[in-house]
């Protein structure tokens, strides 16, 4: 078993055996290399790479590159839907989030969030996707067939990342800018509890 990882300030990605806890392999990434998302079938690992706006699939077992997809500005985080055909894709620069084809990778829709958008959720069903908006401080509901917003939430200062948890009734959300942890209640898509926590 192994982790990816990441970083932003080198442009590289480190490959880490999980057992003996080193590094195996240093791959080179795009510009500001931010984040790592694996296809449903593991054989792929997309890279986002929001410095040189594109994405990045390197086939996992070879460790090379099989394609450079140039998309928009600021690009995240890649989300693939429950089902494995589509993929859902943020941007903090395009205030908006790309809908992919998961084979084809071809844009078969966009979202408007709004400014900074970022972290990418699914409900336990799959018939949800929220999104951070950080430097509009909410988290968007949509609906993943239609694709149309349904709810706006409130949260902390400078939302970030988020997490749902593993029943799907709850999503916790970073909050950089206010050091708080955001609760959301998922049957009512509220905000029902504010956790501080430590700085951003």
């Amino acid at each position: 078993k192994e982790a990816w990882v990441t970083h932003v300030g080198s442009h590289t990605i480190s490959i880490i055996d999980t057992a003996t806890r080193e590094v195996t392999t240093a791959l080179p990434g795009g510009t500001r290399t931010h984040a790592v998302t694996f296809s449903p079938s593991g054989k792929l690992a997309y890279i986002t790479n929001p410095g040189s706006n594109d994405l990045w699939s390197i086939d996992v077992p070879t460790r090379k590159v099989v394609e450079r997809i140039s998309v928009g500005k600021g690009p995240q985080l890649l989300l693939f839907s429950r089902d494995g055909t589509r993929a859902f894709l943020s941007f903090s620069g395009d205030e908006e989030v790309w809908v992919l084809d998961a084979a084809t990778h071809k844009t078969l829709a966009t979202i408007p969030t709004g400014k900074d958008a970022m972290g990418l959720g699914l409900g336990s069903d799959g018939r949800y996707l929220y999104i951070t908006t950080g430097a509009e401080s909410r988290v968007i509901v949509i609906e993943t067939t239609s694709l149309k917003d349904v709810k706006s939430i409130e949260t902390g200062f400078d939302t970030h990342g988020l997490a749902v948890s593993t029943d799907g009734r709850f999503v916790y959300v970073a909050n950089r800018g206010s050091n708080t942890l955001s609760v959301i209640e998922t049957g009512a898509h509220t905000l029902v509890r504010s956790i501080p926590t430590g700085k951003s």
